[in-house]
């Protein structure tokens, strides 16, 4: 793609796929899928996370280019927070600006999301978005119940049911990490007059039916706000990963449900 936009700038698809390189060229996650972290050893304990910048920090190059050809560019969240986040690290001036902008949105979403990124920075008053993570000095065990008393002093979060579900019920989540895992904990209230399928052994990597009442949640690494590390669960207990609509990623990563 990258050398396409270099060598047909007068294409009639040229605009779109700046635009395509803004929101995926630098994605951690991505980049995360394609070229996976080997695990820690001896050798090499010190290895970056996915989005740590390192001796050569990510620039955003086409950034200049789309909002000369579409200045209306900077004015959409979609592309301005994930170059944001590709100048972060190098061009950290550009990315307060784009923030800045964004934060005045009339997309309250977006303009909340922007207003989190320069709470990180100035880190005065309240966070604008939410924060519900504990540290665990104890590792929890895993039986897909929520009865020892270190999930106590973690935060329940109710969630909201999908724009696309025309049911309701009540959702809570918990969050909570120790040096070496992130923890999430679901209770998901049944929908009345629903019949669930039984609980069943997993079958395979892949195989959570988006068809069955199920939760999805994304781990955004590098806050681009456009690409994630997706994991769903569904009412049987199986499910599914991938990176932003793709499930090609298998991580390792592990499940109980009740």
């Amino acid at each position: 793609m990258s050398r396409f936009v270099t060598r047909h700038g007068r294409h009639a698809l040229h605009e779109a796929a700046l635009w395509w390189l803004i929101r995926y060229d630098r994605s951690a996650e991505i980049a995360t899928m394609v070229s996976p972290i080997p695990a820690p050893t001896q050798t090499n304990s010190a290895l970056p996370l996915p989005g740590t910048p390192t001796s050569d920090p990510p620039t955003n190059k086409w950034w200049r280019p789309l909002v000369d050809l579409a200045p209306q560019s900077s004015a959409d969240p979609t592309v301005a927070l994930p170059a944001a986040a590709r100048m972060r690290h190098g061009q950290s001036r550009g990315a307060i600006e784009l923030w800045n902008q964004v934060s005045g949105s009339a997309w309250l979403r977006w303009s909340r999301l922007a207003k989190g990124e320069i709470w990180l920075i100035k880190s005065r008053g309240n966070s604008p978005v939410p924060v519900a993570l504990a540290r665990l000095t104890t590792r929890p065990h895993i039986d897909g119940k929520m009865d020892e008393l270190l999930w106590n002093s973690t935060r329940p979060v109710k969630l909201q049911t999908s724009r696309f579900t025309q049911v309701s019920g009540n959702t809570v989540a918990r969050f909570a990490y120790d040096r070496e895992f992130l923890y999430l904990a679901i209770e998901c209230e049944k929908i009345r007059n629903y019949r669930y399928p039984a609980m069943a052994p997993r079958a395979g990597r892949d195989q959570a039916d988006p068809q069955l009442d199920h939760f999805t949640w994304q781990i955004d690494v590098d806050r681009d706000y456009s690409t994630a590390f997706n994991f769903t669960v569904d009412s049987r207990g199986w499910v599914s990963e991938g990176v932003t609509g793709s499930t090609a990623w298998d991580p390792t990563w592990y499940v109980a449900a009740r």
